[in-house]
């Protein structure tokens, strides 16, 4: 089951309550929890803490994110927008049942991505195609939609091309 937790205003318990939520779920079955808002409020309520302090040096390189698992793929090149990691390089492991994919400052930007770039549109089994905003996401969740009984993702406090594509991934 993927369950989005969204809120159009920000600072109603959003992230508190995805992380209680994943903390229930953890007790009867594996639980990846998703963090897409760049507050990564859900990350560092669940242990992995914020990494901002790296923003001051010159060299900041920050966790990578739910951005690096997406497939970028350019319409119009073969080109990809992010630099493509492996599920294992990405998420971390808080407890036997209980898996987050962190957020931080960077993701801010993945709206910006996904309204700005031309990405290769999504064939269907039909033979049609469609954008690959919407899909984006759901195709992440399904190469590992065996290995978790619940995905929870936490979303940040809009209505962006990024939370339309986590509803249609629910």
């Amino acid at each position: 089951m993927i369950i989005s937790v969204t809120s159009l205003k920000g600072g109603v318990g959003k992230s508190a309550f995805t992380q209680h939520l994943a903390a229930t779920l953890s007790l009867v079955g594996r639980v990846l929890v998703v963090d897409l808002d760049a507050q990564a409020d859900a990350t560092v309520l669940l242990g992995l803490g914020g990494n901002y302090g790296d923003l001051l040096a010159d060299e900041a390189e920050l966790d990578p994110t739910i951005a690096e698992l997406m497939d970028w793929s350019l319409s119009d090149s073969d080109n990809e927008l992010y630099d493509k990691k492996s599920f294992s390089d990405v998420v971390k492991k808080i407890s036997p049942y209980l898996d987050v994919i962190p957020s931080d400052l960077d993701l801010g930007e993945i709206n910006y991505s996904l309204n700005r770039f031309p990405l290769k549109p999504r064939k269907m089994k039909d033979g049609s195609t469609e954008p690959a905003e919407l899909h984006i996401l759901r195709e992440v969740f399904d190469q590992v939609k065996n290995d978790y009984d619940y995905i929870v993702i936490d979303c940040p406090p809009n209505i962006e091309t990024c939370n339309v594509s986590a509803l249609f991934a629910s």
